[in-house]
């Protein structure tokens, strides 16, 4: 099945909201406040942004800053764009600013989703009003089948591989079931389309 399309549709993901236990039990947040694992963003932004948009529309080695990306005016605002296993990264304040609007940063860590919350209403972050925080664990999603367009993962899949194959496999099926473009991972610097067919 194809699952790539030339059209991006409007931003979705927020009517499929999961049910979520409340966040008590917070043990810690961190020292320093957000966290990054591996590369900073601006390190390889411009190939995430490349790489999506070569997805969505199918240019030839067109990039976002490039004349192929003019033909497509608002194509971040649009784009549905899922952070699995966000932590505590900001990386969805650096997606904000460059002009993504449906984004959708999901983790299994409520500690890291209420400070994430907190700094969200309070901090610096206020402005982000449309960015959503969800508990959702990605070898069980409650995420609705076809309802992103792109799916960042930092290191979400290492660990998990690392603990169980069969939760990885499972992470990676789950991933190709609510994408409609692709998955891109900054490790690899691709985007790469999964059809397989877990049982």
């Amino acid at each position: 099945k194809n699952r790539t399309q030339t059209t991006l549709p409007t931003c979705a993901h927020h009517t499929h909201r999961t049910p979520e236990g409340n966040d008590d039990g917070m043990t810690e947040k961190p020292e320093a406040g957000s966290f990054e694992w591996l590369s900073p963003f601006k390190s390889w932004s411009a190939d995430f942004e490349a790489a999506l948009h070569r997805a969505a529309y199918k240019c030839e080695g067109g990039g976002a800053s490039e004349a192929c990306a003019s033909k497509h005016p608002g194509w971040r605002e649009r784009l549905r764009l899922a952070n699995i296993g966000c932590g505590f990264s900001l990386i969805h304040e650096e997606l904000y600013t460059l002009g993504y609007r449906c984004i959708l940063s999901t983790d299994v860590n409520r500690d890291a989703l209420k400070w994430l919350r907190e700094r969200q209403r309070q901090g610096p972050s206020g402005k982000c009003r449309s960015v959503e925080f969800r508990y959702d664990d990605i070898r069980e999603t409650k995420i609705a089948k076809e309802s992103l367009d792109a799916v960042l993962d930092k290191s979400t899949l290492d660990f998990i591989v690392a603990e169980e194959l069969r939760d990885a496999l499972r992470m990676v099926y789950n991933i190709h079931r609510i994408l409609c473009v692709g998955i891109f991972n900054p490790q690899h610097e691709r985007v790469a389309r999964y059809s397989h067919d877990y049982k």
